[in-house]
């Protein structure tokens, strides 16, 4: 299944794609905001711009995490990403943070879910 089609199937994909008229690419996307919570849910808060000025947060929540990565250099300072890829390979979803400049990696879990903020 190609990735984008994972990404619509997530719950709450369905108010990203209203937001920005498809699913995005997060190209130059910046990671404002990672919470692992151990036993519980954990997120990955993203901003991203729609238009010149214009921007919105999408959070994407982990749950039953079996597997994760997450490095990069400065990441206090700022963590923009050159893109993000969902993988499935049943029962788990895999969301890839691909490097740009700062927190980089993945995040392989039974749950994931996208909100939009």
């Amino acid at each position: 299944m190609e990735q984008a089609d994972v990404a619509r199937k997530l719950p709450g994909a369905s108010d990203v794609i209203a937001a920005f008229g498809e699913w995005p690419s997060f190209h130059d996307a910046e990671i404002l905001r990672v919470l692992i919570n151990r036993g519980g849910r954990s997120e990955v808060t993203i901003r991203l711009m729609i238009q010149a000025y214009q921007q919105k947060c999408v959070t994407f929540t982990f749950e039953k995490i079996a597997d994760m990565r997450l490095e990069g250099e400065d990441a206090d300072s700022q963590n923009v990403i050159g893109a993000l890829t969902i993988e499935a390979d049943d029962p788990f979803t895999t969301v890839h943070f691909s490097p740009c400049y700062g927190l980089a990696g993945y995040i392989k879990a039974e749950s994931v879910t996208v909100l939009l903020g």
